[in-house]
């Protein structure tokens, strides 16, 4: 863990006069091509993680890299009733959903991902209905199309909340899969609003033609992650204690330095920070 950042956070807690861990829910936990965005915290020891994949292969390499309290579980997040899991040859697409087979001989770079393996009947569980899950700082989830499903079995969980980081889609991949649109709606009817794009994926288009083409840039978008949290520029509606797990976030785990400031603003007008503690925590962030 570079020391700079474990120095920054240091200043942070100080600053936010906050010494708890996060808790973080993460259903499905599988890594795939990016690093969860919390690893940093969760090295320095600043996190709680309760992770949910039911690929059993998955489960083994997300635990081998599990921090002191963490937990990692093979249940299938959804609406509590019993579904299809669809497994396909690359681990990533696995899903409670069908491919949707247009979208494969239109877009490049997915067929070979996409074919399927073997169909399991799983029973899914409610979120809502989890005893492991007392308590969500920051709900990470990506189940490839089926976020939707977990976020309306989930509410009375996901109102401790204070971000949410969802896979959101562009362009449909499965069959009857929720659009960006569809998830949009709602997590604001859940009390967040989007802050940023965590990334998105583009793709080619297919063409007979494309080939002849130098340095094709890919244009289509596909899918991505997106941010939310509460709507920090209502501030009156937040705890101070909201307010410290969103600067916490904010930072810790995304580098977003001007709204963890933002948050402190908020903090030092109610008496809950001080000018010298964020001058501090300003210095670490700028050594």
């Amino acid at each position: 863990m570079p020391n700079a950042f474990a120095n920054r956070i240091k200043t942070l807690r100080a600053a936010l006069r906050y010494d708890d861990k996060l808790h973080i829910t993460d259903v499905g936990a599988n890594p795939m091509n990016f690093e969860a965005p919390y690893k940093d915290l969760q090295e320095n020891g600043d996190v709680v993680i309760t992770g949910f994949d039911p690929q059993a292969e998955t489960l083994v390499t997300l635990t081998e890299g599990r921090g002191e309290g963490d937990r990692y579980l093979p249940h299938a997040i959804g609406d509590g009733k019993a579904h299809s899991l669809n497994i396909y040859k690359g681990s990533g697409l696995t899903s409670l959903l069908s491919i949707r087979r247009p979208t494969l001989f239109y877009l490049m770079g997915l067929k070979r991902a996409a074919q399927l393996i073997e169909t399991a009947e799983m029973e899914t569980r409610r979120l809502d209905d989890l005893d492991d899950i007392q308590r969500i700082d920051l709900l990470k989830i990506d189940i490839q199309g089926a976020e939707k499903m977990v976020f309306e079995n989930g509410k009375d969980k996901i109102a401790t909340a204070v971000a949410v980081h969802s896979e959101i889609n562009f362009f449909p991949l499965y069959e009857d899969q929720p659009s960006f649109g569809d998830i949009d709606v709602t997590l604001r009817n859940l009390g967040f609003v989007p802050h940023s794009f965590y990334h998105t994926v583009q793709r080619h288009v297919r063409s007979r033609y494309l080939g002849h083409v130098n340095d094709a840039k890919r244009t289509h978008l596909l899918d991505g992650d997106i941010l939310y949290f509460r709507d920090l520029s209502r501030a009156d509606d937040l705890t101070s204690d909201q307010l410290r797990k969103m600067a916490l976030i904010a930072d810790g785990v995304y580098g977003f330095t001007d709204y963890a400031l933002r948050c402190m603003d908020e903090l030092e007008r109610r008496k809950d920070a001080d000018e010298a503690a964020i001058l501090a925590y300003v210095e670490a962030v700028n050594a």
